[in-house]
């Protein structure tokens, strides 16, 4: 097999040759190996600087941070600043605790940088206010609508109240200023 094709990788061999191959795996094993053509450099082997990679994020997560009500323009959306989604938009290929092992600093800063899912709801609560209802008087129930919260209240009972009283507060803020 490797006489035929001298330039072909474990890996091509493996495809080319599959019974050959998959019986001498299960049956030889140690032939094969011995047999088998020598691993390949697979590619760049430079030392990765982290410290210096971590400072590159850090810089790069702080514009992704302040610049986030852009980021929602560009979706016509709004979107929780979350861990996740901040590490895509850095364009990082790693899992989250592969991540914050390699690059402390900015996972520092993003952790301190997150929304929880109740702030994000209060968020939109305030965006919702302060465009759709800017120049008008608003009731509890249009922002509860208007920000997509009817089935939310509906099911979670325990935390219900406590979020009809803060629309509450700010309907009565709000209102205030046409009184």
């Amino acid at each position: 097999m490797r006489k035929e094709n001298p330039e072909y990788s474990r890996s091509d061999l493996g495809k080319a040759y599959t019974k050959i191959y998959g019986w001498l795996l299960q049956y030889d094993k140690e032939w094969l190996i011995r047999n088998s053509p020598y691993l390949r450099s697979t590619g760049n082997r430079e030392k990765i600087d982290y410290l210096e990679r971590d400072k590159e994020l850090l810089s790069k997560a702080k514009l992704i941070i302040d610049s986030w009500s852009e980021h929602e323009g560009n979706l016509k959306r709004l979107v929780r600043k979350s861990r996740t989604g901040i590490i895509n938009l850095l364009d990082v290929k790693a899992s989250y605790s592969l991540f914050s092992g390699k690059y402390p600093l900015t996972t520092k800063y993003i952790n301190s940088n997150i929304e929880t899912v109740e702030d994000f709801r209060h968020r939109r609560i305030k965006i919702v206010m302060d465009t759709k209802y800017k120049d008008e008087i608003v009731t509890k129930n249009m922002v509860i609508e208007a920000a997509n919260l009817k089935n939310y209240i509906r099911i979670n009972i325990e935390k219900r109240e406590k979020l009809l009283k803060y629309i509450e507060d700010l309907v009565t803020i709000h209102n205030n200023k046409f009184l």
